[in-house]
């Protein structure tokens, strides 16, 4: 399965990253928060994207564990899905599955299999380490920046 190294900057200009007991009685202790500002020195903003036998892709992070979709994750989330790097065999869990799609202005958008797309979700998580974590809420990513992801190569 080959796999490319990447981080996935949000419309913040912050970068998507593992966030390791950022989220107070939350259901795993890897979150994924829009909080890194500077790549380098950084791993846990590095994603290993691999493709799927199915056509999807998995997300997989410097922990070894992959970012998938959570439901009822978080103690008085804004919303009931959100993302955390929980997921062990991306095969077998379709949460962890994501449908990579690229948008006319060159971003790309990250479709769950619940149908609705990961984004940056501003003071979504009560107590939460920092203001912006991602959250699986957008149903029209086209006209949603914070659900448009630039992804960046990395070496």
């Amino acid at each position: 399965m080959a796999s490319i190294k990447v981080a996935l900057k949000a419309d913040s200009g912050n970068y998507a990253a593992r966030c390791n007991n950022c989220i107070s009685g939350g259901a795993y202790p890897d979150s994924v928060f829009v909080h890194v500002t500077d790549l380098a020195g950084s791993p846990w903003a590095h994603w290993e994207i691999e493709h799927l036998e199915n056509g999807k892709y998995a997300l997989k992070a410097d922990s070894g564990k992959y970012m998938a979709r959570c439901n009822n994750c978080i103690p008085n989330g804004a919303y009931p899905d959100s993302v955390f790097v929980h997921a062990t065999n991306p095969n077998g869990e379709p949460w962890a599955q994501w449908e990579i799609e690229r948008l006319d202005n060159g971003k790309y958008t990250l479709k769950a299999d619940s149908g609705n797309y990961a984004a940056r979700c501003n003071n979504c998580v009560p107590g939460g380490a920092y203001p912006d974590n991602v959250m699986v809420h957008s149903t029209n990513p086209s006209g949603e920046p914070w659900a448009q992801w630039e992804i960046i190569f990395l070496p």
